[in-house]
């Protein structure tokens, strides 16, 4: 059995952890800052009006698969425990993440308009105003959900390896990126919505790639994360390792449950 955890060693992976769960929303919170605090005069309300529901709409379609995390931690975690491989979990939740992710895209494309209306009811949907610029937003920024499927993927996997520091860094990089691309776009160029949300789907590019690059080194050191297509990697890398010996089905028969309960 492993030994129990000392007291410092909690603390070294509960602040970080305590810290990536808080920073979650900034994203959303630095976009909502930008546009209200650049709004020309009388135009703050309603474009704040406009923004509100569309960051609370991204949000929750991205939490909406918040059970891939959660099964990913637990199946990382329980993989490492019983020295199986660790790596092939990693490998089959970021590949079901990316898909995922990349479903959504032309999902949100092509409906965002009719299930925000849903989402605000028929009165705010009948509403050029609002309507027009928050579903512009979510055109732009559902661009960014394969990768924020991905990150949150890969944040789960490096908890479960007990490394809270790195996904709180990947956070610091997103945010930093997203405040100064906010000022440029949304403040100096007057984008409004667009901005903030080109903004955001740029920074949250840049702090998946940041995770992609330290859960290679870190998790994946043998056969990374396994994110081309099979045939594609097969004619790259013959010697890639495979996906098979955790089937999908294994991984969504602990995930469905989890799905269950956020809906």
């Amino acid at each position: 059995a492993p030994s129990a955890p000392t007291l410092r060693e909690l603390v070294t992976f509960a602040l970080p952890a305590l810290g990536l769960w808080l920073s979650q929303p900034l994203l959303s919170l630095v976009d909502t800052s930008a546009v209200g605090l650049s709004a020309p005069v009388g135009a703050g309300a309603s474009q704040l009006a406009a923004l509100g529901p569309a960051t609370t709409f991204c949000d929750g379609a991205s939490y909406l698969f918040a059970f891939l995390n959660t099964a990913t931690t637990n199946l990382y975690a329980s993989a490492i425990a019983q020295g199986d491989d660790a790596e092939a979990v990693l490998r089959r939740a970021a590949r079901v993440a990316l898909i995922c992710g990349t479903v959504l895209v032309p999902l949100l494309l092509c409906f965002n308009r009719p299930l925000l209306g849903l989402y605000v009811g028929s009165s705010a949907a009948a509403n050029p105003a609002l309507m027009d610029p928050a579903s512009l937003y979510i055109a732009i920024r559902c661009l960014s959900f394969p990768a924020a499927l991905l990150g949150g993927v890969l944040q789960a996997a490096l908890l479960g390896a007990k490394d809270s520091l790195t996904p709180l860094v990947s956070i610091g990089y997103a945010t930093v990126a997203n405040v100064i691309l906010d000022v440029i776009l949304v403040a100096k160029l007057g984008m409004g919505l667009a901005g903030a949300a080109a903004a955001t789907l740029a920074a949250q590019w840049l702090s998946t790639i940041v995770l992609i690059r330290q859960a290679r080194r870190k998790l994946c050191a043998r056969g990374g994360l396994g994110l081309a297509p099979t045939w594609l990697q097969r004619l790259l890398r013959p010697d890639a390792p495979s996906l098979s010996t955790v089937p999908t089905a294994r991984f969504l028969v602990f995930a469905l449950p989890v799905l269950t309960l956020i809906l």
